[in-house]
């Protein structure tokens, strides 16, 4: 693909530096580069290869959203930790990028107001 994207570079660069007086070589050359970024970036939501971590952080402890996302097959590990005035309590989830509308929606539901940040995974080992 890398290969391709090249050619198509240099030869579309190629005919836009020919004629740079030409508004429609350049208007073409934006419009394919825009329309290329748009649909590779749908095409890559929807293949939704590889995995995802979510952090969520919770005030209180919420175990009815850590049984829900276990059973809907989601790995969940619960930390307790020390907040200023109380205890806070934060839950590690790693799903594949496919379920995380699944996953937002479950949070979204039960704990409306937990703070999620989400981090690609590169690569891992072990089970999940």
């Amino acid at each position: 693909m890398g290969l391709l994207e090249g050619i198509i570079y240099i030869v579309s660069l190629g005919i836009v530096f020919q004629d740079l007086s030409n508004i429609w070589n350049i208007g073409a050359y934006v419009v394919g580069f825009s329309a290329g970024l748009l649909l590779g970036g749908y095409i890559e939501r929807k293949l939704a290869f590889g995995y995802v971590t979510y952090n969520v952080s919770l005030l209180e402890q919420c175990d009815d959203l850590v049984n829900t996302l276990r059973q809907a097959g989601f790995g969940v590990t619960v930390f307790t930790g020390e907040g200023i005035n109380s205890p806070r309590y934060r839950l590690d989830i790693v799903s594949k990028r496919s379920r995380e509308k699944e996953f937002l929606q479950i949070v979204n539901t039960i704990a409306p107001k937990a703070f999620l940040a989400s981090y690609e995974i590169r690569s891992f080992q072990g089970a999940i």
